[in-house]
């Protein structure tokens, strides 16, 4: 997790998840691979104050292939 004030006023927190798998192998002479995976990339954004407050959640996900 990385949980940084970038500039005064501003905050963020991004939650990066994932994992990844590489198989190889050799099947009745043949071989083969491949990679399969899962990622997700969350943001919590806010920036300033009062009516001027400015903030997104964020989620991002999907197969890494």
């Amino acid at each position: 997790m990385i949980n940084a004030p970038a500039v005064p006023g501003w905050t963020y927190r991004v939650i990066p998840y994932g994992w990844l798998t590489a198989l190889k192998g050799t099947y009745n002479g043949i071989t083969f691979s491949g990679v399969i995976g899962y990622r997700a990339l969350y943001v919590d954004y806010v920036q300033g104050e009062g009516r001027q407050r400015y903030e997104f959640d964020m989620l991002q996900h999907g197969p890494v292939g």
